[in-house]
């Protein structure tokens, strides 16, 4: 899951770069190159085909616009509409250039380092900015992916002996989820700030339309980090992470385990139901033409209740155990080393509904070996 994450935030920072060279670039040749007066030469639409992998044609416009200006005893010839050269709909090119005739004296913009480089129309264009805030979604999706949603590691971790009891390791702490949760937040927050908020400061009114639209769909999304941080905030507070044990540190297809679960409370709570139980996920490849891809999905999950309508104190503990049983016929945990899909992982699962609180939501992960397991030296009886 976190190389997943990695690539997601790989994928997202490529994009959000190049959409911030564009907008330094444009911001830059608006601030600084110089205004000269200058006549409009020509002013054309130009049509842009392209077509994908797939054999699928798209059809783009954009407005191409000659001046002329006097530069000393030289009279040159610009070509540029625009600070940043782009393409969109038909109507847009021609409402660009129904804005000038030919003949018409405005005020053109020159690279006062290359006097053959310059533009007319001297305005903020939202494009560059989409480069930074469609990517978020990605960069969000990843930070939170890699922080958050713990490692699918292809061995779980070894079970420590503590006792007569084997202590289990969750896939993710509460502390790993609201760190992830208020990473995404405040990457979202400060740079989707930055990128609309440098728009919105230098341009003119009246705004692009797609500007807006982008900007309101952008804030509205903040509330999904927002609120992930406050809901993992909040849990916090109430519990802690909980520790699950088991009295043999290798389940088997067929037999049962003693499940022990331990869990800190740090204010009163009425705990409306814990329940835990066994899950099995598969994951499968496949292949079409030059393309790989993977899915997960559940093959198994079976829920126990073990607690019910219970009134937690602060400073006290919530103790509980259960049994068990890995369905007879299951398919057991995948070895580390299998090349060839599917693959299936396991965990005993802990879900806790908890009245004016968030839920607690943990997974643990486990071996299943076959029939009888291998595990039968060290099984243990659990503490009276």
């Amino acid at each position: 899951m976190k190389t997943g994450g990695i690539l997601f935030i790989l994928f997202a920072s490529i994009f959000i770069g190049v959409g911030g060279t564009m907008a330094w670039r444009q911001d830059y040749k608006i601030r600084h190159w110089k205004p000269v007066d200058a006549v409009i030469v020509s002013c054309d639409v130009k049509r842009h085909e392209s077509t994908d992998s797939k054999g699928h044609r798209s059809v783009s416009y954009s407005p191409e616009i000659a001046f002329c200006y006097q530069a000393g005893a030289h009279t040159l010839t610009v070509h540029g509409a625009l600070p940043l050269s782009q393409s969109s709909s038909a109507s847009w090119a021609n409402g660009i250039c129904n804005r000038f005739k030919t003949g018409q004296k405005v005020t053109g913009y020159v690279n006062p380092e290359n006097p053959s480089e310059g533009f007319v129309l001297r305005q903020y264009s939202f494009f560059p900015y989409i480069f930074i805030l469609f990517p978020m979604i990605f960069m969000a999706v990843g930070v939170f992916v890699a922080f958050g949603a713990g490692a699918r590691k292809t061995k779980p971790p070894t079970p420590v002996l503590r006792g007569e009891w084997f202590d289990l390791k969750p896939s993710v702490r509460i502390a790993g989820k609201r760190l992830a949760a208020w990473l995404t937040t405040i990457l979202w927050g400060g740079i989707g700030a930055v990128a609309c908020g440098h728009y919105f400061v230098m341009a003119a009114r009246p705004y692009e339309t797609v500007s807006l639209v982008m900007s309101g769909i952008y804030l509205a999304l903040t509330a999904v980090p927002v609120g992930l941080a406050i809901y993992y905030t909040l849990l916090a507070r109430v519990v802690g992470d909980a520790n699950v044990f088991t009295n043999r540190p290798v389940l088997a297809v067929g037999a049962t385990v003693k499940v022990g679960v331990r869990q800190n409370v740090f204010t009163p709570v009425q705990v409306q139901e814990a329940a835990v139980g066994l899950k099995c996920e598969m994951t499968t490849r496949t292949r079409r033409g030059n393309k790989t891809s993977y899915s997960t999905e559940t093959c198994f999950e079976d829920l126990k209740p073990v607690l019910q309508n219970h009134a937690a104190r602060a400073g006290t503990a919530l103790e509980y155990s259960t049994d068990l049983t890995v369905p007879p016929g299951s398919t057991p945990s995948s070895p580390p080393n299998q090349g060839a899909y599917p693959r299936y992982r396991w965990q005993i699962v802990l879900r806790t509904q908890l009245a004016g609180s968030p839920d607690y939501r943990a997974d643990f992960p486990v071996v299943v070996e076959g029939n009888g397991g291998s595990d039968a030296a060290y099984a243990k009886a659990p503490h009276a």
